[in-house]
């Protein structure tokens, strides 16, 4: 037998024999390369192909080389196997190296050149990169264009792709458009990779139209996709069977269900689901998708009746299914358990339907707060939960789902502990390792249950079920290690929410805390917590969110300053300040955010919030308590004359974590007024009129430093304020960091460009550009109690749904400081001068005043007695917030 066809013989897993002396030839590889690429893309058989691919280049190499385009033609399957195994590191990896071969080793008019680049692409989209991964499919496609013949299917394979990623990017008319370009370009072919194409298509296209015009749009062509596949199909055994069908007839019965055709979708199931348990098993994810979409829809909304008993044992069935072969965020597990807890908590059974919530995990899942909501109001209702069991639910899956930038940063951290030595960097790195060899377990017994019953090795699926429990078991033991050992260590990497106990214990006798989490969606509900030792309380919003961002736009609208203000630009100090805002807003605000809290939060003297969605967009103490009585901002019942008010980065800011790491410094550190003439022209700002100086300043940070005690040498002005004076300064000894100067924000002009991130303005020179970006503060080592950023736009962006903190403020933070006073739009310099002044006097005359206290006495002073009558308007007094705990 010729080694060809021993190949042959490899890849039809048939048989396998001795090769003969002679090499292959290029026809032989592209025929093999055909039959494994069919088994990928056709045959669903990943493992498989992967393990034909792999001995196959062996032989390819050794006839034809490394540098060629044999072995370019074999390493392009093996990235498609690695992405259709979901390893996406893995598949990006191979696609890196594979296209800078393909660029060395193929001419410009190969097919095989823009296939690579697709491959690429593919990997790319797996890791979460989209967005580049369209790039480069469009800038390849641009290529093929010119360099192929006009209908050669390597364009028509990059012209899906790009397809399908625009459609995931949002951009529906840019899908919409290369859809109707593929369709014309296959329309007069019919040869098998043509028809898969096709039907690709349709595919694609039916899930665009599901996304714009809804599932009853795409209904019909869902159906003729699955036409188009079994005509594609029809010479393979079990056609019906096979994986892309399988996938395809699941989203037409989601689009039915979801349209009220149940009964259609459902004899849908009852005839494929026999089928597909004597062939792949119930142990097969074919059959848990399956399973998954009968169970919802059998449960309906009567939790009495006999489909939502059937639909309850089913989901079990899939849970443990998918718990078996899928990672613990993998978005169908999530499903999957949200699902099961919802039936559980409908039936009356609420501690399962909690521990299912508590192996979430906190991983992101889309809608996850909104269906959390649900299941845990219904099991309070029903008596299986008490209010705080079900509260204590909630925020632990918030605390440990929360992605914001903080998240970044606590991977950055993961990263320089895991670098380390010690217990806790052992535990971390066991953590990554024991991760690694538990997915790569569970990605090969994914593999193994996609076979046919008849074609599995059952002691090898017994073995590898036998090494996953012992890699959970093992993850588990490293968790509580973790948790039991080092809290610390677990909380600051994200793997420990705070309990209801000792959220309490953090916030004191006169504390409490809210959190309100407003959605962009208007068909979620919202969700406002409160907390305090002696009460607590949630309920959903009672006006929808859009709504509710839309007045928070209104308000903010109504703060305008015309004066000279700490921004990117210097205005006429002449000009009116605006005095339209809407005080009978800010009352309707106070009355859907924190009136149905009333009953925990009256009595508290001090408020901490954690802001989520375009709330964070707002200072919560400029809302208004009681109705106004008249126009006069001074008479106004402010939020701010009832409590004291701390913004959290995290819950988990409660718990005072000095024990564990060294006491902050003690020193003052200031920056102010610095000289912004000295920058060199071409990095001059281009911002309406440039950055105005800010002579005020050194009489602010002047007056804080006297109040202090600190010396003249702990204040940096004018050509002193540098950013090279920052960086050499011992960081380390500083209790309070003090900048007033500008704040910049992504996108203000540099010259001819645009600054990438947030930065502080600061004097030039020593080899630094004056600018002190996000990422170069993230790279200090603080250890201050507290950072004044005198600045505009250092807390919140102004529009709604933007991060809870700027990239400025979260960079403080990651770099060590324990607290911030942040300010959330252009300072007018004077007023800031007047209220950071009194609110240091303050600290200083009644050193047990807390930071919020402080704050709250300086902003009610300024209001009451103010040196200026404009003052009393919350442009002036309101945009600055402390961020967690200074104290």
């Amino acid at each position: 037998m010729s080694r060809f066809f021993a190949v042959l013989a490899l890849v039809l897993t048939l048989a396998t024999s001795a090769p003969a002396e002679e090499a292959l030839t290029p026809a032989e590889v592209d025929e093999v390369a055909g039959l494994i690429e069919a088994t990928l893309v056709v045959g669903g058989d990943y493992a498989q192909a992967e393990a034909s691919a792999q001995q196959f280049y062996g032989l390819v190499l050794q006839d034809f080389g490394e540098e060629s385009r044999q072995a370019v033609q074999i390493e392009f399957l093996l990235v498609l196997a690695a992405a259709a195994q979901d390893q996406q590191d893995r598949a990006e990896a191979l696609g890196y190296q594979l296209m800078q071969k393909a660029q060395r080793v193929l001419k410009p008019d190969d097919p095989l050149l823009y296939r690579c680049a697709a491959a690429y692409a593919v990997g790319l989209r797996s890791t979460g990169r989209g967005g580049e991964a369209l790039g480069l499919a469009t800038e390849a496609l641009a290529l093929a264009d010119g360099a192929l013949p006009p209908g050669d299917l390597a364009v028509a394979e990059l012209r899906l792709l790009q397809a399908q990623l625009a459609t995931e990017a949002g951009q529906g008319d840019l899908a919409a458009a290369i859809y109707d370009q593929l369709a014309d370009s296959l329309r007069d072919r019919d040869d098998p990779q043509t028809r898969n194409l096709r039907a690709m298509g349709m595919i694609g296209w039916a899930g665009l139209v599901n996304d714009i015009q809804g599932p009853e749009a795409a209904i019909p062509l869902l159906q003729a996709a699955i036409a188009a596949l079994d005509a594609n199909f029809a010479t393979l055994p079990r056609p019906s069977l096979q994986p892309l069908r399988l996938t395809t007839e699941g989203q037409l019965i989601e689009a039915l269900h979801l349209t009220g055709q149940d009964k259609a979708a459902l004899a849908i199931l009852e005839a494929r689901l026999p089928e597909i348990t004597a062939h792949y098993g119930q142990d097969s994810p074919f059959w848990a998708d399956m399973a998954f979409l009968q169970a919802v829809i059998l449960a309906g909304d009567d939790p009495a009746s006999p489909g939502a008993a059937r639909a309850l044992v089913l989901m079990r069935q899939v849970v443990a299914v998918r718990e078996a072969t899928l990672s613990p965020d993998t978005i169908d597990l999530l499903r999957a358990r949200v699902n099961l807890a919802m039936l559980l908590a409908s039936t009356g059974q609420g501690a399962e339907a909690l521990a299912q919530i508590h192996a979430l995990g906190g991983a992101a899942l889309p809608g996850g707060r909104m269906q959390l909501t649900y299941i845990l109001r219904l099991a309070e209702e029903s008596g299986a939960l008490t209010r705080e069991a079900a509260v204590e639910a909630m925020l632990g899956w918030l605390q440990e789902s929360q992605d914001s930038g903080a998240a970044a940063a606590q991977i950055l951290l993961t990263q320089r502990l895991a670098a380390g030595s010690g217990r806790g960097a052992d535990l971390l790195r066991a953590r990554t390792d024991t991760r690694a060899r538990l997915e790569a377990l569970q990605g090969e017994l994914a593999a193994l249950t996609t076979l046919p019953v008849d074609q599995r090795d059952p002691a090898a699926i017994a073995t590898l079920r036998d090494a996953i429990r012992s890699q959970m078991e093992s993850a588990a033991e490293i968790r509580t290690a973790l948790e039991t050992e080092l809290p610390a260590l677990a909380e600051a990497t994200g793997r420990r929410a705070l309990t209801l106990a000792e959220i309490r214990a953090g916030l004191g006798p006169e504390g409490a805390l809210v959190l309100l989490d407003v959605p962009q969606d208007p068909d979620d509900p919202g969700l406002i917590i409160a907390v305090s030792r002696e009460a607590v309380d949630w309920h959903t919003l009672p006006a929808p969110g859009p709504e509710i961002a839309a007045a928070i736009v209104a308000l903010r609208a109504g703060i305008d300053l015309r004066l000279g203000v700490r921004g990117a630009t210097a205005l006429d100090d002449a000009a009116p300040v605006a005095t339209g805002f809407d005080l009978d807003r800010a009352h309707w605000l106070y009355r859907q955010l924190l009136a149905p809290v009333s009953g925990v939060i009256a009595d508290k003297t001090q408020l901490f919030f954690d802001l989520r969605g375009p709330v964070s967009a707002l200072p919560p103490q400029l809302l208004l308590a009681s109705a106004p009585q008249s126009g006069d901002m001074a008479a106004a019942d402010w939020l701010v004359r009832h409590h004291a008010v701390t913004i959290l980065p995290a819950i988990s800011a409660l718990q005072h974590s000095g024990a564990a790491g060294p006491a902050a410094g003690e020193g003052l550190l200031a920056f102010a007024d610095p000289q912004f003439g000295a920058m060199p022209a071409q990095t001059q700002l281009a911002l309406r009129g440039g950055l105005a100086p800010l002579p005020e300043t050194e009489g602010e940070v002047r007056a804080v430093a006297a109040a202090l005690h600190a010396p003249e040498g702990s204040l940096h002005l004018g050509a002193g304020a540098s950013e090279a004076a920052l960086k050499s300064a011992a960081l380390g000894d500083v209790g309070l960091l003090y900048f007033a100067t500008h704040g910049l924000v992504s996108g203000d002009s540099v010259g001819q460009a645009a600054l990438a991130e947030p930065a502080l303005a600061l004097t030039p020179g020593g080899g630094e550009d004056g600018f002190l970006t996000a990422s170069e503060i993230a790279e200090l080592h603080l250890n201050a109690r507290f950072v004044v950023l005198s600045a505009c736009n250092t807390a919140a962006g102004g529009a709604p749904g933007g991060e809870a903190l700027s990239g400025l403020a979260q960079s403080f933070l990651y770099a060590g400081a324990r607290g911030l006073l942040v300010s959330h739009w252009p300072v007018e310099s004077r007023s800031a001068v007047a209220l950071m002044t009194d609110l240091f006097h303050r600290r200083a005359a009644a050193p047990g005043l807390s930071a919020a206290d402080a704050q709250r006495q300086a902003i009610l002073a300024m209001i009451d007695h103010p040196s200026d009558p404009r003052w009393s308007h919350p442009a002036y007094w309101a945009p600055f917030v402390l961020v967690g705990q200074p104290d």
